[in-house]
């Protein structure tokens, strides 16, 4: 193949299809991050990420005895897990989105929370993967 080819191939990779395709193919990783964040480091506010809230006594009781999820350090917004399995992520021409369809959120945690969304301690390693998918991706497109 001759280099003109070759410089032929790059200039007719779509950029935004291969990121949009990287993004997808990490998108697990993506909601995890978000989960993570929220159940081991009780990250419950993004704008705020090491402020972490308290649980009332009388919920820790309750949680500790109900809930398939007791941890009570810190607010963790897994109780019985439906909000954290229901995250999704959704893509925009300009910018991604978590969001939630669980109706607790939509009903008080929303307005109560901004946990939606990774830290930048979290974003580092997400990067990373991204980065790693797109030049695989465009190797894929140059073979």
């Amino acid at each position: 193949m001759s280099l003109k080819n070759k410089i032929e191939r790059i200039k007719a990779i779509s950029v935004e299809a291969v990121v949009d395709n990287a993004i997808l193919a990490t998108s697990d990783d993506i909601l995890n991050a978000n989960r993570n964040q929220m159940y081991e480091r009780g990250v419950v506010d993004i704008k705020n990420p090491t402020k972490k809230e308290k649980y009332a006594t009388s919920t820790i009781r309750q949680k500790r005895r109900t809930a398939k999820f007791p941890k009570t350090d810190f607010i963790t917004l897994k109780w019985d897990g439906d909000f954290h399995d229901s995250l999704k992520l959704l893509m925009f021409k300009d910018k991604i989105v978590i969001q939630s369809d669980d109706l607790k959120w939509a009903n008080w945690l929303e307005s109560r929370f901004n946990a939606l969304g990774l830290t930048e301690d979290s974003l580092s390693p997400i990067r990373d993967k991204i980065r790693n998918e797109v030049i695989k991706n465009i190797r894929n497109e140059l073979r």
